[in-house]
């Protein structure tokens, strides 16, 4: 009897396989891509009644579609046609809960279109996130893509600085807003009695840049060699310039630690004091009022909230707004904000998600990734910008995401309270 011939292959496995290396390949291109373009802020707005409050358009309600998105998009698709995903593949009780509850809270919010565009955005940031837990290769890709975005985003913040004022031309299309010293409502700091205007880049504010910048080099500083310190020293420069004192301070607080070899979580208690008390006197009191009305809307509902991003909503309901855009605004404390808009409830499920979070990568030698958590924990103490601007969310997502990375080919399980947080099954 002859023997099979091996080296026979089957024509449409052959064809398969093909195929999906050719989606393999093609999902390192848009992800590449999207690590690069995450500082841009080009998107459509869709101006609806409900984007209004007071007669005043607000950009926090309006829809829009960043080009991010669209990368984001085109991105799972391709890694759910690869895998033949459902969305339950990787949603146990714990998540289904989370959801429900989430889907429950739209529904009682006094702007329903807000509330459920927010879900939709909080979605696709999980989904976000759980690619980058999945792909091992996000990891070998985020750092020259990352660091590359923040020498580009770095170098127009300088360049904004001196020239104070946007430059403008093509970088429109990146998303740099046309601004100068005299636009009203700019961030301005006082030097010496003389008032300079903060470089944007291509965000919404300097604060959200800043708090961008340092987490994106906590990310790739260790990863790089030669190019370390000039990515290093144009990223430093660009937060120096932008007056952050959050992100001053915690990158201060942070390097200490660092210098010292103490543990970050041991001193988490210590350095949250210290950027309470450095901004006891400055900006946390200017923007009291909000804290103010985020815990009237915590009493007034302190299990449903107000509704996902229904704070700016219900705002002149609990604070008298003066005619400003630029103070129809979340509050800034992404604690207080989840609080307001989802209750205590939603700030649990979020303060549960986090710590477990921690504890993951607390007892893992990848140092920067627990870094970059507490940078963050301790930037939205004082700004709300982690859960309401577009590159800093994607940048979130993409830091739990590595988080979570599983050290196999599987997801890890977490045991303990009463299961898993993410689970897979065989689909397909």
């Amino acid at each position: 009897m002859s023997k099979p011939n091996r080296k026979e292959k089957n024509p449409s496995g052959g064809w398969w396989s093909n195929l999906s290396k050719r989606n393999q390949g093609c999902q390192k291109i848009v992800f590449w891509w999207l690590i690069l373009l995450l500082p841009s802020q080009l998107g459509k707005h869709f101006w609806f009644d409900f984007s209004q409050v007071l007669g005043l358009r607000i950009d926090y309600l309006a829809p829009t579609l960043y080009l991010t998105d669209v990368l984001v998009i085109f991105l799972l698709l391709l890694w759910f046609w690869e895998k033949r995903l459902s969305v339950g593949a990787y949603c146990n009780t714990p998540l289904r809960v989370a959801v429900i509850f989430l889907f429950i809270n739209c529904l009682f919010a006094a702007s329903q279109p807000v509330a459920f565009l927010k879900f939709f955005k909080i979605s696709e940031l999980f989904f976000l996130g759980l690619y980058v837990a999945e792909k091992k290769f996000t990891r070998r890709l985020l750092p020259a893509a990352l660091s590359l975005a923040v020498v580009l985003t770095s170098l127009l913040a300088i360049s904004q600085f001196f020239c104070q004022s946007s430059l403008g031309g093509w970088l429109y299309w990146l998303g740099e807003r046309h601004f100068d010293i005299s636009t009203p409502g700019i961030a301005k700091f006082d030097w010496q009695g003389r008032l300079l205007l903060r470089p944007y880049a291509t965000f919404s504010h300097p604060n959200s840049l800043a708090g961008f910048l340092l987490v994106a080099l906590i990310l790739v500083a260790a990863k790089l060699k030669f190019w370390r310190w000039p990515v290093v020293a144009v990223g430093v420069v660009a937060i120096g310039l932008s007056f952050s004192r959050a992100t001053w301070l915690a990158g201060g607080l942070l390097l200490v630690f660092h210098l010292r070899r103490t543990s970050p979580l041991r001193n988490a208690a210590h350095a949250s004091g210290g950027i309470y008390a450095f901004f006891a006197s400055t900006s946390f009191l200017q923007r009291a009022d909000l804290v103010k009305a985020a815990w009237q809307m915590i009493k007034a509902k302190p299990f449903w909230g107000v509704g996902l991003g229904n704070f700016i909503v219900r705002l002149p309901d609990f604070w008298q707004v003066a005619a400003s855009t630029y103070w129809v605004q979340p509050v800034h404390n992404i604690f207080l904000l989840t609080a307001a808009e989802t209750g205590l409830a939603g700030l649990a499920i979020l303060l549960f998600f986090w710590g477990q979070t921690v504890r993951r990568v607390a007892t893992s030698p990848s140092f920067m990734i627990l870094a970059a958590l507490l940078i963050i924990f301790f930037t939205g103490l004082f700004d709300h910008y982690w859960l309401t601007l577009q590159q800093n969310q994607l940048l979130l997502a993409v830091v739990f995401g590595l988080a979570w990375q599983a050290k196999t080919s599987k997801m890890k399980k977490y045991e303990g309270c009463g299961g898993t947080i993410f689970s897979r099954r065989s689909v397909g």
